[in-house]
């Protein structure tokens, strides 16, 4: 997930201007969430502004739109990877494909997990990551317990059926600033 960075400086003979350094990070990510109504979006960005997603499949796109009278919100605020938070990405049981490596992601506690191999259907069951996560799974240790590298995306009650137990794809940009 790279950042890209765009740095302005207007000078002039007696002023300067500095503009704070425009930060957007883009990615893919694909989970299953275990519960819940909401998903996580990891991010490295400190001073998110706004967040934009695109559904890549047919059931995220009727969980985030739901009704025409609800849609998907997200307050901006970064969040720990706490137990609570681990509903936002499951791991039901689902094979990972070779095009999912690297981003299919699954959290075990408040350990973050990306797909590095592809798997048969019955090895990524709600326990897979014990014995065989160095084989099949990655741990990102840069989004671990101890840090606010998380925005929670709520999607509409009435797009659960859409939500929830079934494997998810987004693309995501999240846009803040650095001061």
């Amino acid at each position: 997930m790279p950042i890209y960075k765009k740095h302005r400086v207007f000078s002039e003979k007696l002023t300067s201007i500095e503009d704070p350094i425009a930060v957007v990070q883009r990615g893919v990510i694909s989970f299953v969430p275990s519960k819940g109504t909401s998903f996580l979006i990891p991010t490295f960005i400190d001073n998110p502004v706004n967040v934009k997603l695109q559904a890549l499949s047919v059931s995220t796109a009727n969980a985030l739109h739901g009704s025409l009278a609800q849609g998907w919100y997200c307050d901006l605020k970064l969040h720990y990877a706490t137990n609570a938070a681990s509903s936002g990405f499951g791991s039901i049981a689902s094979n990972v494909l070779i095009e999912e490596i690297g981003r299919r992601i699954r959290m075990v506690g408040s350990k973050l997990y990306v797909a590095t191999a592809s798997m048969a259907a019955n090895s990524a069951s709600n326990t897979g990551i014990t014995s065989t996560a160095s084989t099949s799974w990655r741990k990102l240790e840069e989004y671990g317990s101890n840090t606010q590298r998380y925005l929670v995306v709520n999607v509409p009650t009435s797009a659960s059926v859409w939500f929830k137990t079934v494997k998810q794809k987004v693309a995501f940009e999240v846009i803040g600033y650095e001061y």
